[in-house]
């Protein structure tokens, strides 16, 4: 069971709908490009989009979101917060569970996500060094982190 962030996460056009349901099944507060209507526009619009409302922004997007992110800090723009995930769709659930553990790392973390990057990697490194993450069973990190349960 997550923690269940307290604030609603925008989740961009590069999230699958899979995860938009795993994520809802499990309670977490969700909107997506496609709700929004801003699917068609690009990364920069949908953060901007996010950011107008104060929703972080999930993403599978990597590259991008970390160039954005970049570019915001260099202008002084802010946004509500970027959250970055490594997509792997060949592995069962292993996506839908790295976002849930993500959001959940994120809100004990640093509840305040303004202007904040948070990436997969981190959260990775961390795993693998043996720290855990509460609510999750030994199973589901080792899908997260590429394996086979």
């Amino acid at each position: 069971m997550t923690t269940t962030p307290t604030r609603t996460v925008f989740l961009d056009s590069t999230v699958s709908e899979t995860v938009e349901l795993f994520l809802k099944e499990r309670g977490v507060a969700i909107t997506s490009a496609f709700a929004e209507r801003v699917v068609s526009s690009p990364p920069t619009l949908q953060l901007r989009h996010a950011a107008a409302h104060g929703w972080p922004l999930l993403s599978t997007d990597r590259q991008t979101l970390f160039r954005l992110h970049n570019r915001y800090l260099m202008q002084g723009w802010p946004h509500s917060g970027i959250i970055t995930v490594a997509a792997k769709p060949s592995l069962r659930h292993c996506t839908e569970l790295r976002c849930a553990m993500i959001l959940d790392w994120v809100a004990a973390e640093s509840p305040d996500s303004r202007n904040r990057l948070f990436r997969w990697a981190d959260l990775h490194e961390q795993l693998v060094d043996g720290e855990t993450l509460p609510g999750y069973t030994a199973d589901e990190i080792a899908i997260a982190l590429g394996g086979q349960a």
